[in-house]
């Protein structure tokens, strides 16, 4: 799956999500695989942001477990860029 970043309307995302899986990806999305990346996932059943590009190196998790197997309406937050 492809985006053009152009035509992209709204600077966040969301979905829902259902799994019994504590670890996984469930978003990634490169400009340069080395170099400039985001990955959304499960580490221990809860949300992480992986952030990787020339000014910063980031991760962040946080919230609830979400491995229950229940259906989770999840949705991420504007980041700003200046």
């Amino acid at each position: 799956m492809t985006f053009d970043l152009t035509k992209i309307t709204k600077p966040f995302s969301s979905f829902e999500l259902r799994t019994w899986d504590p670890e996984g990806v469930i978003f990634y999305g490169d400009t340069n695989p080395k170099d400039d990346w985001f990955m959304l996932g499960l580490r221990d059943g809860r949300p992480e942001i992986q952030l990787h590009n020339s000014w910063a190196q980031l991760t962040v998790g946080a919230g609830p477990r979400l491995d229950d197997g229940r259906w989770h309406q999840e949705r991420t937050l504007p980041l700003l860029f200046a």
